[in-house]
């Protein structure tokens, strides 16, 4: 520790200006003591404490500041400015999107529950991390689409379309930075296939025992599938109701 009341500094022999000052109470911070910018005389700054960062980790980043005070820039704006870009890129990353689609606009529509259960389940996992505007057409190919495509077909149309919604919307706000949407150019009926359109219906045998089925079920099972006979909804919009 220096003497009472006072504070030394040693000097670092291979990085100029890289010291670590000590105070009086043996508190040790490495500090660049050098001309910033818009500075007339050298100063000092503290770069990080002793034991916090270690002494390879202060002479890289008093590098990395003469090195921007080279080029006319002051580190402490520029450190900032990566902070601001570092917060700006963790509020679109596409799982925190798709939480402002779920709030904003799904919450207020009919199907929208169906749409964010399907996003969190299959979409998260692969994207949740990922910024938006980094997201490609070849990743929706390659890691929603082609996986799916010979299982499930309807999924793959599915998580296409939802995909494709969200990347609108995004566009639409104008804040996330996106500018096109990934899944425009992805025709469904090209990559995944004609739409199959089913024509089987029940016979009047196969209704009676439906209707003996249902009368044993209980609730809510009973209920929904009572409801699909009658109404002819899908089975999500029946559940929902």
């Amino acid at each position: 520790a220096a003497p009472k009341g006072t504070r030394h500094q040693v000097m670092d022999a291979l990085v100029p200006g890289l010291g670590v000052r000590v105070t009086d109470r043996g508190v040790k911070t490495y500090i660049l003591q050098t001309r910033f910018p818009g500075s007339d005389n050298p100063v000092r700054r503290e770069l990080g404490k002793c034991g916090v960062i270690d002494l390879e980790a202060a002479r890289q980043k008093a590098r990395d500041w003469k090195q921007l005070i080279a080029g006319g820039l002051d580190p402490s704006t520029a450190e900032d400015r990566e902070r601001i870009e570092k917060l700006q890129r963790a509020s679109t990353t596409f799982s925190s999107v798709a939480e402002d689609w779920f709030l904003r606009k799904l919450s207020t529509q009919r199907s929208g529950a169906v749409i964010e259960r399907e996003t969190r389940v299959h979409l998260f996992p692969i994207f949740a991390k990922r910024a938006i505007t980094e997201i490609i057409d070849l990743d929706v190919m390659t890691k929603v689409i082609n996986p799916r495509i010979r299982a499930t077909p309807q999924m793959a149309r599915q998580l296409l379309a939802n995909l494709s919604k969200l990347f609108s919307w995004a566009i639409d706000q104008r804040i996330y930075g996106l500018k096109t949407n990934p899944c425009a150019t992805i025709k469904p009926s090209k990559v995944i296939g004609e739409i199959v359109r089913r024509t089987r219906t029940l016979n009047d045998a196969e209704l009676c025992a439906l209707t003996v089925a249902i009368g044993r079920m209980g609730y809510p099972y009973g209920h929904v599938y009572r409801g699909l006979l009658l109404t002819a909804l899908r089975l999500n919009e029946m559940a929902q109701t």
